[in-house]
């Protein structure tokens, strides 16, 4: 988890790997992480199918991880190493919103707006993309100015301090959305601090 965070060394995913290579049924968590790596291809050639079969496991041994649940729901959304199934993505998807978590909450209202694996539902939507705000999702809040919804105010934490005064960072999404719809690639412009230099 120090590799992984770079937290106490020099972050090293494929040193984690190695570690968590080591301890791969210790536990739930083990398995997220090696999930993680393998699906985001770090510190490894990415294997999405892997990736998912580390998530199952992952849920298999701790019930309670939000965080693989959603990641299987999305890798059947977005089709991840496993053919393309929206009612099953949204099973998952649901088990981990019921946990509050973020991401599946977000993804679960972009179902209902599109009406993949439900029934088309704006309302149910917006409610979901304003929940995800309010738990974090940056996605979420750049979804919500999008389609023209105020973005809610959340309440100050550790986790996300950094959106309380405005919402600069959805609105920075929604535009570098729009660039890279343009034509223009904003990603060339990715700086050591992972921010996009707009002046250009």
């Amino acid at each position: 988890r120090c590799y992984l965070s770079g937290k106490g060394v020099a972050q090293d995913h494929g040193k984690a790997k190695f570690h968590l290579d080591e301890v791969v049924d210790a536990d739930g968590d083990v398995h997220f992480w090696l999930g993680y790596l393998k699906s985001n291809g770090l510190g490894c050639f990415e294997d999405k199918t892997a990736a998912l079969e580390h998530f199952l496991k992952a849920v298999e041994l701790d019930e309670s991880n939000a965080s693989a649940k959603r990641e299987i729901g999305e890798a059947f959304y977005f089709g991840h190493g496993v053919e393309t199934n929206y009612e099953e993505a949204v099973r998952w998807l649901k088990l981990a919103a019921e946990e509050q978590d973020a991401r599946a909450l977000y993804v679960l209202g972009e179902c209902h707006y599109s009406g993949d694996g439900v029934i088309e539902n704006e309302i149910q939507a917006v409610q979901l993309f304003k929940s995800a705000v309010e738990h974090g999702d940056e996605d979420a809040a750049a979804r919500l100015i999008e389609l023209g919804y105020d973005v809610p105010k959340k309440t100050a934490s550790k986790e996300n301090i950094h959106f309380l005064n405005n919402d600069l960072l959805a609105t920075s999404r929604m535009l570098y959305q729009r660039m890279s719809n343009a034509g223009y690639d904003p990603l060339r412009e990715l700086n050591e601090n992972k921010t996009i230099d707009f002046q250009a």
